[in-house]
């Protein structure tokens, strides 16, 4: 990580010595360091409302999850109906047998 020079790069090196990060420190900290591709990925993912398709809890649906716009567009035809219904059945499979984490092929290809 590279920080521009400038007045502020002393005040951010003794801000970030410091254990607890502020608020004020983070917000310092992300304007002087531009962000690596992995950080950016990261942003747009955590900015995406995740959901099931019914909106239940898919601890009780069995249900996968994905973001909303996804969802919508999967629903909106009859080949992402059935990809969704298939995703499900995958899910509901793997954690009946225990496992944390299903193999269902909603999220393959995907830019991350």
């Amino acid at each position: 990580m590279v920080i521009p020079d400038s007045g502020l790069q002393g005040k951010l090196k003794c801000l970030l010595r410091s254990t607890k990060l502020t608020e004020a420190a983070t917000k310092l900290k992300s304007k002087l360091m531009a962000k690596t591709k992995t950080q950016k990925s990261l942003d747009r993912w955590t900015k995406q409302k995740w959901r099931t398709a019914s909106g239940e809890k898919s601890s009780k649906t069995g249900e996968v999850y994905a973001p909303s716009a996804t969802i919508s567009k999967l629903k909106s035809t009859k080949a992402g109906r059935k990809k969704l219904a298939n995703a499900n059945k995958v899910k509901r499979s793997a954690t009946k047998k225990g496992k944390q984490h299903a193999n269902h092929g909603l999220h393959k290809n995907k830019r991350r």
